[in-house]
């Protein structure tokens, strides 16, 4: 597991017993968060957009503000913060599109990390939707562990599952050989990531979230 540690944790948790008692969990997170402490003022008008949990954990409470999300997974993390949370899709464009249709009165404010992708506010900008990016944490690269090492190097076919564009690009770096790497993507986006590595298989979610990346780990685990 290459999340960040509790993401990792959490998704380990909620694999199912079939799955679960095939695997041995092994979490080296490539990415750290690690949270800017900066105070955030909103006013009762705004309306937040959430690209990830983190953005959600590290915002102020909803308090019955409306957020557009991406995925049910962000989804949850702002309805259990006191958003009015909307699911706007799996994807930045999705997110994008749901809320030009939607046309919401208010600044859109989208409460994120230091690197994003899919050009959110400036999209929305360009579409006449007053839209401000606030910046609450910063995601920092750090290596695999030994442990993780040694198993990428061993005999033991090790499946990789890869929930961002950025994380796979960095395992793709610094990952020590290809035999017996199984990789489960997320997204096509995230599978665009490792095109210079070349794994003994690549599998793609046919969705981006939690419930499909399983899916795709437990078709894997069939065919290894």
């Amino acid at each position: 597991m290459t999340r960040p540690l509790a993401s990792s944790q959490r998704f380990v948790a909620n694999l199912p017993r079939k799955i679960a008692i095939h695997v041995t969990p092994v979490i080296s997170p490539l990415l750290q968060i690690e949270p800017r402490n900066r105070t955030v003022s909103l006013t009762d008008e705004d309306v937040a957009i959430f690209t990830s949990k983190h953005g959600v954990q590290f915002a102020p409470q909803g308090s019955g503000r409306t957020a557009f999300c991406v995925g049910p997974g962000t989804t949850r993390a702002a309805k259990d913060s006191g958003w009015k949370a909307i699911n706007a899709g799996g994807n930045a464009d999705a997110l994008v599109n749901t809320i030009k249709d939607q046309k919401p009165k208010g600044q859109l404010v989208h409460m994120s990390g230091h690197h994003t992708r899919g050009n959110v506010s400036e999209r929305l900008n360009a579409a006449g939707l007053t839209t401000k990016t606030i910046t609450l944490y910063d995601q920092t690269q750090i290596p695999l562990t030994k442990e993780a090492l040694d198993l990428l190097l061993g005999d033991l076919p090790v499946l990789i599952p890869l929930f961002s564009p950025r994380t796979a690009a960095q395992f793709a770096t610094v990952a020590p050989d290809t035999r017996n790497t199984v990789l489960i993507a997320l997204s096509r986006a995230v599978a665009k990531e490792v095109d210079g590595f070349v794994p003994d298989r690549l599998y793609i979610a046919k969705e981006p979230n939690a419930k499909a990346m399983i899916a795709t780990i437990a078709d894997a685990l069939t065919r290894i």
